[in-house]
C-alpha cells in the first residue's frame, strides 16, 4: 500500500515537472551555435540527433527548427529532447515527444509562427531583388557588348564600301 503511494507521488512529480518545462520551451528559439553549446554536442552530432528526432522519433519539423540555411533556429523543446535522448532518460524523452506531437495552442505561438513566416518571406524577397539587380546588370553588360560589336561591324562595312 505504501509502495503504491510512493509510485503515484513520483509519477505526479514527473508530470508536474514536465508540465512546467513544457510551457517555457515551446516558444524559446536559439541559433545553431547556441544549440550545439546547450546540448554539448558538435555540429555533426547535433545534426544526427535532429535527424533522429525527425526521422525515427517522428517529431514535427515546426516544433524542432525554423528558418533556412544560415538562419536556422532550434526550439527549446528540441534542446530538451536531445538532452533527454543523450542522457538515456526514456521516460522524460517519451513525455517530451508526446508534447512535441501536439500543436501549440496559444495565440502567441501562432503569432510567432506568422512573424517567422513573414521574416522568411522578407529574406526571400530581398534575395530575389538582389538576384534581379545582378541579372539586370549582366543583361545591360551583354547589350553593351553586342552594341559595340554591331558598331565595329558597321565601321568595317563602311571602310569596305568606301574603297
Amino acid at each position: 500500500m505504501q509502495e503504491e503511494a510512493l509510485e503515484v507521488e513520483i509519477v505526479e512529480s514527473n508530470r508536474v515537472e514536465t508540465e512546467s518545462i513544457r510551457e517555457s520551451i515551446r516558444d524559446e528559439w536559439v541559433g545553431a551555435v547556441a544549440a550545439y553549446r546547450l546540448t554539448d554536442l558538435t555540429k555533426s552530432s547535433f545534426q544526427r540527433a535532429i535527424s533522429h528526432l525527425l526521422g525515427i522519433r517522428g517529431c514535427r519539423v515546426d516544433s524542432i527548427r525554423r528558418g533556412d540555411a544560415k538562419n536556422t533556429r532550434y526550439s527549446g523543446l528540441a534542446i530538451e529532447l536531445i538532452k533527454a535522448h543523450k542522457s538515456g532518460n526514456e521516460v522524460l524523452l517519451q513525455q517530451l515527444l508526446e508534447f512535441a506531437a501536439k500543436p501549440a495552442n496559444s495565440s502567441q505561438s501562432s503569432g510567432l509562427t506568422v512573424i517567422d513566416h513573414v521574416a522568411t518571406l522578407e529574406t526571400k524577397i530581398a534575395n530575389l531583388r538582389q538576384a534581379t539587380a545582378t541579372n539586370s546588370q549582366l543583361n545591360a553588360d551583354r547589350i553593351r557588348e553586342k552594341l559595340a560589336e554591331i558598331t565595329r561591324c558597321n565601321q568595317t562595312a563602311q571602310i569596305h564600301l568606301t574603297r
